[in-house]
């Protein structure tokens, strides 16, 4: 009994079925492309802290006398 009420012409409606998706496809699209330039732009940050991180330690190690253990 309860097949034939799934099977029945009113229980389908295929075409509002289609016009959710058709709406959903792209803001999920939108996400995504949100997501992207997110992540892009995270990256982007983390190379810039070890571009900086390596200029310090090159000023740094550049301005600072090298002491070795056997100088002293």
């Amino acid at each position: 009994m309860a097949l034939q009420v799934l099977r029945t012409d009113f229980a389908r409606r295929p075409h509002l079925a289609e016009d959710a998706l058709g709406r959903q496809m792209p803001a999920l699209l939108r996400q995504l492309k949100a997501v992207h330039l997110a992540a892009d732009d995270l990256a982007e940050t983390g190379d810039d802290r070890n571009r900086f991180a390596d200029a310090r330690s090159r000023t740094t190690g550049s301005t600072t006398p090298a002491t070795s253990t056997a100088e002293k």
